[in-house]
């Protein structure tokens, strides 16, 4: 029977009815009623598998699959656009992927390291010269310091949005 209604709902949206108004008066799942039931764009792994498959079937815009059954029951899907996954080829990427790795083997053994002196029955600590070192910066600079940049920000942005004196035009003489 949900087969049958599924079937019926596809034929109303293929013969020119709106998809997402559809799914919105039909879709008993109250997160697609909440957007219309629209998922955005999705990769294959993020979904589950039947929905991956007839997902990436359908080859070209507006496309309408038939319907997929899951263990949540029967969906329809539409294809609104296709963005093809960015994967970077490993030769690009491989200086990169060294570097950050080295970087985790120095701070994992540099904590190791640490570590060490602090359990060691060796290590004295000066208390008073550990506190000398911290700094508290009261909550009013810090907020002022954020105010300040934010009108910073707001005036260059303003700046960036006012024609240039030197364009073409932003005279009133030369119009």
């Amino acid at each position: 029977m949900a087969r049958e209604l599924a079937l019926q709902i596809r034929k109303k949206a293929v013969d020119g009815g709106d998809f997402l108004a559809l799914a919105k008066a039909y879709s008993e799942d109250s997160g697609f009623k909440r957007n219309g039931g629209q998922l955005g764009f999705v990769a294959e792994a993020d979904i589950e598998e039947g929905l991956a498959k007839a997902a990436f079937a359908l080859k070209s815009n507006g496309e309408i699959s038939e319907p997929v059954e899951t263990r949540n029951g029967f969906h329809l899907l539409k294809r609104i656009d296709y963005k093809p996954s960015f994967k970077k080829k490993y030769e690009d990427v491989k200086e990169q992927i060294i570097e950050a790795e080295l970087s985790k083997i120095r701070s994992e053994a540099g904590i190791k390291v640490l570590d060490t002196y602090r359990r060691s029955p060796e290590t004295e600590w000066n208390i008073p010269g550990i506190a000398a070192l911290r700094t508290e910066i009261p909550r009013e600079e810090i907020a002022r310091k954020q105010r300040e940049e934010l009108e910073r920000m707001k005036r260059e942005s303003q700046e960036r949005s006012l024609p240039s004196k030197a364009s073409p035009g932003a005279s009133p003489a030369q119009r």
